[in-house]
């Protein structure tokens, strides 16, 4: 597949005039990319990346105020990327909080809060003291933990505060799940508050999935959009 397409319109143009069978004629991504009111992402079609390649543009992350914010959400949920050490070159703990709205078929995200906890401030009790705040603060539906680097002990430290928490595994890696919702942001079904995001959204428009990337909050945000599913409270 990769085969069949070519970076410009020039490029094509000059390939398909020596080709006589139209079903054998490459593509270019360039007019591919300018095709966006057919909804046209480049992981629709399966073409692959190139090295450096980032997978969300900045036009794509559309900021909103707080005052246009919806009244009310289906429901809210925060995801936590766990990483307890306090050395200030180990991760970052990602955290994120993001608002929902379901209309008929439409899935709506509005990213309401990212927070980048590093050093000291990734001490256990002090991170348990964060997520409770935030839980209370925009009425969260749910918290999300992934079951690794102690994210399961983690999470039942959050349950003992009686706080609603649903442990998760993945079962792809970053990048993959970043461009599951690539059609959402071309869609316009993604919003950012405004003031809240925009170390995110920094974060968001240089991530390429390569190993040096720091992605704290990008994959905390992709976590955050996962569907609301099941809840445990410990009481």
């Amino acid at each position: 597949l990769w085969s069949r397409y070519v970076n410009t319109e020039k490029e094509a143009e000059e390939i398909n005039n020596h080709i006589p069978n139209k079903d054998e004629w490459v593509a270019s991504l360039q007019a591919k990319r300018a095709e966006e009111w057919s909804g046209f992402i480049q992981n629709w079609l399966w073409i692959p990346m190139s090295a450096g390649q980032t997978v969300i543009e900045l036009k794509r992350c559309q900021k909103i105020k707080k005052a246009n914010l919806p009244e009310e959400f289906d429901y809210i949920q925060i995801w936590g990327d766990p990483a307890f050490s306090t050395k200030n070159s180990s991760d970052s703990f990602g955290i994120v909080v993001t608002g929902h709205i379901i209309k008929e078929d439409v899935h709506y995200k509005y990213v309401l809060d990212a927070i980048k906890l590093q050093g000291e401030d990734k001490l256990q009790e002090h991170v348990e003291e964060v997520f409770e705040s935030l839980y209370h603060k925009y009425g969260v539906s749910i918290i999300k933990v992934e079951n690794n680097n102690g994210g399961a002990l983690f999470a039942r430290a959050l349950q003992k505060r009686h706080l609603a928490v649903e442990i998760v595994s993945a079962t792809r890696d970053k990048l993959s799940r970043l461009k599951e919702y690539e059609g959402d942001f071309m869609r316009e079904y993604i919003f950012f508050l405004e003031g809240m995001t925009e170390e995110l959204i920094n974060q968001l428009i240089n991530f390429t999935g390569e190993d040096w990337n720091e992605d704290d909050l990008v994959d905390a945000m992709v976590w955050s959009f996962d569907g609301y599913k099941t809840v445990w409270i410990v009481l």
